[in-house]
């Protein structure tokens, strides 16, 4: 797992700590789909044998350093996004 896969993973977030943070209609800002959509693809994802798309890559994030936004993304797209910047 890379670095971003390593501080991306300890800033998950789990439905409730989504819904306490944010209204239960809150979008990702990348990709606009709901953040509970996202949570509850994650959960049949990691309940199916083989998941259509990598673990590091489900469920939402939270951007919570000192120095960053504290929005929450959806970790795929944030993902997406970023290696897209390094090229």
């Amino acid at each position: 797992m890379n670095s971003l896969g390593k501080k991306a993973s300890t800033n998950l977030l789990q439905a409730s700590e989504t819904t306490q943070s944010y209204s239960s209609d809150s979008l990702c800002p990348i990709c606009l789909n709901p953040l509970l959509a996202i949570l509850e693809e994650e959960q049949i994802a990691i309940a199916m044998d083989s998941p259509a798309y990598a673990v590091e890559d489900l469920g939402v994030t939270r951007l919570s350093q000192r120095w960053q936004c504290g929005h929450i993304f959806c970790r795929r797209e944030l993902r997406r996004l970023l290696f897209l910047s390094l090229l």
